[in-house]
């Protein structure tokens, strides 16, 4: 795509790159024209934003269809997580930046649902399981 003049091929193939990375310079790379050129095609092209959003949608419902083929191992892992976390001797070893870490992912994971009050039980049990850490550390 070395040419001066672009075919209607080509700038459909630039777009089409365009839509998927949404980035100039990827795309430049991936079909061999400069940056200028494909923010020039991009720009000209009708309905761009509309097919990138189109594009986001679509990812992000492949995600989720993954995401949900995937719940049950999901699950099991986050409840390995959890119970690692309560683990006094683990918790025992990590420093103060690691258990506010952990703790600050926890709480803001638990309130930001909307629908029902979180649940503070685990939340309640890590901050005294850290109080009795013995680290040394004080949150």
């Amino acid at each position: 795509m070395g040419h001066s003049k672009l075919t209607d091929k080509e700038k459909k193939q630039i777009l089409a790159h365009y839509v998927e990375t949404q980035n100039y310079s990827e795309t430049a790379r991936l079909t061999g024209v400069s940056r200028a050129t494909v923010q020039r095609v991009v720009k000209n092209m009708p309905n761009v934003s509309e097919k990138v959003h189109q594009k986001n949608e679509q990812n992000t419902k492949d995600v989720l269809g993954y995401m949900q083929t995937q719940k049950e191992t999901v699950c099991k892992l986050i409840t390995t997580y959890l119970s690692a976390m309560l683990d006094p001797e683990k918790i025992k070893k990590a420093n103060v930046v690691q258990l506010a870490t952990a703790l600050g992912i926890l709480i803001d994971k638990f309130t930001t649902q909307d629908e029902k009050p979180a649940d503070t039980s685990l939340m309640e049990a890590l901050l005294n399981a850290v109080k009795g850490g013995g680290n040394g550390d004080t949150v």
